[in-house]
């Protein structure tokens, strides 16, 4: 009898021993997937930016194309007509593009600082003009007594 249940003992510590192995493969198979399924998700995000990216610069430049046709030659300046004409290669319009969308925007920026400083100005001067009016009146009142 006692032969039995030391059997059984060992049999059941064997079991337990294999049951830890396979928990530990389970665990070991469950971060593997986690570790790809991150990286399928950010490859995903990566290519969508790619493609968000690309879309933008195509509707940028069927923009700038489309300006282009609706625009007279003649309006336009002739070194930009000269930058224009040498260009052959759709990557070189596209930088040519990209740099005149950065000037754009640093000028706006430029802008936008000006009309700030303008707004301040024009903050400061009310302000100024009406402590001097109320200066002016008080020596007013004060000259009057």
């Amino acid at each position: 009898m006692k032969q039995d249940v030391s059997y059984w003992l060992a049999e059941v510590k064997t079991l337990q021993q294999q049951l830890s192995v396979m928990q530990q493969e389970r665990d070991a198979a469950f971060q593997e997937a986690a570790q790809w399924r991150d990286r399928y998700h950010d490859e995903t995000q990566l290519r969508q930016q790619k493609i968000s990216l690309l879309q933008d610069q195509i509707r940028q430049l069927e923009a700038a194309q489309a300006a282009l046709q609706k625009t007279d030659p003649s309006d336009i300046a002739p070194e930009i007509m000269e930058s224009l004409a040498d260009m052959n290669d759709p990557s070189e319009l596209q930088e040519y593009v990209q740099e005149i969308a950065q000037e754009r925007n640093r000028l706006r920026r430029e802008l936008e600082t000006e009309r700030k400083a303008h707004q301040a100005t024009r903050e400061e001067l009310s302000l100024a003009l009406g402590d001097a009016i109320d200066l002016l009146t008080q020596r007013g009142k004060t000259q009057k007594k």
